[in-house]
């Protein structure tokens, strides 16, 4: 039975399925919240994200659908507080797209570009993290589950948000005396949308080899240190945004070191080589995560 073109190309792109998921969470922040700015502010990082990179796609001479820039718009607009003002929240999509030029010497981003727009924005205009779509109820947390689980299992990166949540919850429930404020964070909107979309963005965040099961613990370690340093000295930024962008620094300079030791060697490093999952998948050759 032929494939209709456009259904083609949805199933192809696991991007635009997690487009789809993110866009399923939006309608039930609108449905949740009636305000007109719920839909006109992710719909306007929505527009100047995605013609942002079209223009540099088609100056490029590449012209193609900018399916990373809706993912990282739709982040944005739904993290973000659409009560705050619109133009920060448009500079954040701006500079994350801008963040995917920072590629020397791995010859891939550095940082997840939604996290890296959002931290920038807060930090130079004082704009704080919101999870505005997901914090007002489990509805965004089981939109996210069913949704996202079985895309990360296609990818193989379903470790990366478990390993996290172990850690994290397990910290969490030594901190308080109690399993129930642990397990509570299993289903919290917040910690979903960051562990299972952010978290494994497929090219900044590593998952092959022993990275599958270490980056998420790492993440979560990282987390678990900037709360604590936040008690301490008060940083203004969100804990699990910053943690995920000094993961993916970390994660950049052990590829950039393996790479120089590769050239140092005779060897040609592997572009990629602690990242190597393509975004464009043959479902057929795909083996369920076990």
């Amino acid at each position: 039975m032929p494939t209709l073109p456009l259904l083609s190309w949805f199933r192809r792109d696991v991007r635009h399925q997690v487009a789809l998921v993110l866009v399923a969470v939006w309608v039930a922040a609108i449905a949740h919240f009636r305000d007109p700015r719920t839909f006109f502010i992710p719909l306007a990082t929505i527009i100047v994200g995605t013609l942002a990179a079209a223009a540099y796609f088609r100056w490029r001479g590449r012209p193609q659908f900018p399916s990373s820039a809706l993912v990282t718009s739709l982040l944005v607009g739904l993290n973000l507080s659409p009560w705050e003002s619109v133009g920060p929240i448009l500079a954040a999509v701006v500079i994350g797209g801008a963040s995917k030029f920072l590629r020397w010497p791995i010859r891939r981003h550095w940082f997840n570009p939604a996290a890296f727009g959002i931290v920038v924005a807060g930090v130079l205009f004082g704009l704080p993290g919101a999870w505005w779509a997901v914090s007002w109820s489990w509805i965004p947390s089981a939109i996210l589950l069913i949704g996202m689980i079985p895309i990360l299992r296609r990818l193989r990166r379903l470790w990366l948000p478990t390993t996290f949540l172990i850690v994290y919850t397990g910290w969490i429930g030594l901190v308080v005396g109690e399993i129930g404020p642990a397990l509570r964070q299993l289903v919290d909107g917040t910690v979903l949308l960051f562990a299972l979309v952010m978290l494994p963005e497929p090219v900044a965040s590593p998952a092959n080899r022993a990275w599958k099961y270490v980056f998420g613990a790492l993440v979560a370690g990282l987390v678990i240190a900037v709360s604590v340093g936040q008690k301490l000295l008060p940083i203004p930024i969100e804990a699990f945004l910053l943690s995920l962008l000094l993961a993916n620094a970390i994660a950049a300079l052990v590829q950039a070191w393996m790479n120089w030791r590769a050239r140092a060697g005779g060897k040609s490093a592997q572009d990629g080589s602690i990242t190597g999952i393509p975004t464009k998948l043959d479902t057929k050759s795909l083996k369920p995560l076990v």
